[in-house]
């Protein structure tokens, strides 16, 4: 009956036929009384209408013509498991499926996810009943190690059981190579700014190659022979401390020929040679023409004897009040006078206060402080103010 009809993976199909038993039922207890026979005629016909419905139902879902065979899709292996694979790689595969439904399959869409690239096939594209299909993959892993790793990729698809078929990438993201030490501290006083030897080593045991070796602001470089293979390789990297004294956080990466680890990377810091505290002068109760005075402090790392030639700011909202020596550090008073809330609002709109055409009140100061080392460098700090918000 109902049960042996030929319908294919439509969940709408079933809520029909239910709906249709339904109905069949009050007929045939109304019928009842007309015979055996015409209840027979009367649920034979109503089956045959709920196989219709359902089929006209599912094509419409899938967005194919009401009369059209239902499509499938089969996938091979929907979880493609690559086992240990390398940090900072490219590793590929493929998912193969069959158009496997009576009618075409048609892929609606393809949902990559981040770190892989995926080909073979096209948003709408179209396959023949029993035509396969492939989906190649490129997985590029990132530079921290990450076991039980998972990427999927998903198709929207014709099939009206499965509307949206996940495919599975699994790994374990492991170190191939072993980088020491993995981070630097640098002295701009001490030769080669004690930068260290950096070694290399292959925990697989496949030789490489080194292939560039580039550091932040091109603070340092290293000899090396890009012909040469070996399982280890340790670098002495040369330091060009002018350049280091602008960069004095960064990184050093080491581009590598290994199949499954493209680089590797050491991070460094430089004890620079003046410190100046607070990092950001920040005030909330800020009033016009009402000064603040706040204390700062310059330090010279090395211990070296220093002076300041000069102490100014940007927009002259910053005074010296006084200035104090104390061992390698030196005490600056200093005196912030907020302008008046129009003088401000200009400033940042970068117009002439006097002749602004709609002048408007700012709730913000800002200036930047500025500590001029005498044969040395200008140390800065940002101010960032607000104004204390008056009655209305």
């Amino acid at each position: 009956m109902v049960g042996t009809c030929s319908i294919r993976g439509i969940s709408a199909s079933l809520r029909v036929l239910g709906l249709v038993a339904f109905g069949v039922s009050v007929v045939a207890l109304t019928g009842c009384q007309n015979g055996a026979s015409n209840e027979k005629a009367v649920t034979s016909q109503a089956q045959t209408e709920a196989v219709r419905t359902a089929q006209r139902q599912a094509g419409e879902s899938a967005g194919l013509d009401a009369n059209s065979p239902l499509a499938k899709i089969t996938v091979e292996t929907p979880v493609v498991d690559l086992g240990e694979i390398g940090t900072d790689s490219k590793v590929s595969g493929k998912f193969t499926f069959t158009s496997s439904g009576q009618g075409p399959l048609r892929i609606v869409k393809t949902h990559t996810c981040c770190g892989v690239v995926i080909r073979g096939v096209e948003d709408g594209q179209v396959y023949r009943s029993g035509e396969r299909g492939t989906l190649e993959f490129d997985w590029v892993t990132g530079s921290m190690p990450e076991s039980s790793a998972e990427k999927v990729i998903r198709l929207q698809t014709s099939d009206p059981d499965q509307k949206f078929v996940s495919l599975i990438i699994k790994a374990n993201v492991v170190h191939r190579l072993e980088v020491n030490p993995t981070k630097l501290s640098l002295f701009l006083r001490r030769e080669n700014a004690a930068c260290g030897e950096i070694t290399v080593r292959s925990l697989d045991g496949k030789p490489f190659s080194i292939v560039s070796i580039q550091a932040t602001g091109d603070s340092m470089s290293a000899a090396f022979d890009p012909n040469a293979q070996a399982t280890e390789f340790v670098i002495q990297p040369r330091v060009d401390l002018e350049k280091l004294e602008s960069s004095v956080r960064g990184v050093i990466r080491i581009d590598l020929s290994h199949p499954e680890c493209g680089n590797v990377r050491v991070g460094y810091d430089v004890l620079p040679e003046f410190t100046i505290s607070p990092a950001l002068l920040m005030e909330l109760a800020l009033r016009p023409g009402q000064p603040i005075q706040k204390d700062v402090y310059v330090t010279n790392n090395y211990g070296d004897e220093f002076e300041i030639e000069s102490v100014s700011s940007q927009k002259g909202y910053i005074r010296l009040v006084e200035q104090k020596k104390v061992d390698t550090h030196c005490e600056l008073r200093i005196e912030i006078v907020p302008p008046p809330r129009t003088l401000e609002k200009a400033a940042v709109e970068g117009q002439d206060a006097t002749t602004a055409t709609e002048p408007s009140e700012s709730i913000l100061v800002s200036d930047t402080l500025e500590v001029k080392i005498k044969n040395g460098r200008t140390l800065s700090i940002p101010l960032r103010g607000f104004y204390v918000a008056e009655p209305m």
